[in-house]
């Protein structure tokens, strides 16, 4: 992750640097704007895998696959999939072998928005967050389940396709409901 920091400031600081990226005009505008929070990609992951060895008993070496920096699905899924594991009837023994332990990930994504938030705003206060995509997508089951997890913390949200938001009176509307957050803009 420092890695892809400092390559973000280098390609801040000079546009040399950044043509290697090959950036659209419009990306090039979008990247001049400071978002007005340090960390550039506060949602972003690594997706990685174990490579096991003959036989698969040893896990062998860790492999990364991607970087999502935009924002990445899958971890309310992923939330939801380990409470399904922890009621299985072989997970203390698997759990006791491999010393495996749930990891959730909704957490860090909440914290890391309302904390992007905070810094944007300049002082401490929920957002008021839209999560926008088209609702033909697959991945809308996982849009209400971040949805129902912002509202047991306490955060306004709603799930809205971009087609019905607008730009009035100076706010972000979503139908009647003021947004001050986007997650997961398409």
């Amino acid at each position: 992750m420092q890695a892809f920091n400092v390559a973000h400031k280098a390609a801040a600081a000079d546009a040399d640097f950044r043509r290697q990226f090959r950036l659209t005009p419009q990306e090039e505008e979008l990247f001049a704007i400071d978002p007005g929070y340090p960390c550039p990609m506060p949602t972003s992951r690594l997706d990685a895998f174990f490579v096991t060895t003959a036989g698969g008993r040893n896990p062998g070496a860790l492999r990364f696959t991607e970087y999502n920096a935009e924002t990445p699905a899958a971890a309310a899924y992923t939330d939801e999939l380990a409470d399904v594991f922890l009621t299985l009837p072989s997970w203390p023994r698997s759990r006791d072998v491999t010393g495996a332990v749930a990891q959730p990930a909704r957490p860090g994504v909440y914290h890391a928005l309302v904390e992007s938030f905070a810094q944007w705003r300049g002082r401490r206060e929920l957002p008021r967050v839209a999560i926008l995509d088209w609702k033909e997508v697959p991945t809308f089951a996982e849009f209400e389940l971040f949805r129902d997890y912002f509202h047991r913390q306490g955060v306004p949200c709603v799930i809205a396709d971009p087609r019905e938001v607008e730009y009035r009176q100076g706010r972000l509307m979503a139908g009647d409901f003021h947004v001050t957050l986007i997650y997961s803009a398409c």
